[in-house]
């Protein structure tokens, strides 16, 4: 831009503008520095730590826990999401968090079939074997996650 004003190509207004404008259409580019690590990394550790890790702790809770629980950080992930997106344009932790929302999902949708007793071929288990087998009664959960991921994009 210096170049371009100096050879008279462009003002030195314009060049400003033109600067700014870039500054501005590469705001919300992903980047890779500390900040995004850490946010990718602390979305890794939610998730895993809410759907792997503490499989054996939401099983003592029952179903209709598992479901309220599960809604409930469901609802706060979405809602502090959705204020970083779109009032803080915090694009890539609003999104993360919203991403984490809709992993639980499963959680909230196998709590509330084991709640109901909700089983299209029979109860399938503990929820530690989601993970590992695939099974016909998770069928609810797999598409209530795919339903709700694509209203996340939304």
């Amino acid at each position: 831009m210096e170049w371009a004003v100096r050879e008279n190509l462009l003002s030195a207004e314009t060049a400003e503008q033109l600067w700014q404008a870039w500054l501005e259409r590469k705001r919300n580019v992903p980047q890779f520095n500390f900040a995004n690590v850490a946010y990718y990394f602390g979305a890794l550790i939610i998730i895993l730590g809410m759907g792997f890790y503490l499989t054996v702790a939401w099983e003592n809770l029952g179903g209709g826990g598992i479901f309220i629980l599960a809604s409930i950080y469901i609802f706060v992930f979405v809602m502090i999401g959705q204020h970083l997106w779109f009032k803080r344009e915090l694009k890539i932790p609003g999104g993360l968090l919203v991403s984490v929302a809709v992993c639980l999902v499963p959680l909230a949708i196998y709590g509330f079939q084991r709640m109901l007793g909700i089983w299209p071929d029979g109860d399938p288990g503990n929820y530690a074997n989601y993970h590992i087998w695939v099974k016909a009664s998770w069928f609810y959960m797999e598409v209530g996650t795919m339903v709700v991921s694509e209203l996340s994009l939304i």
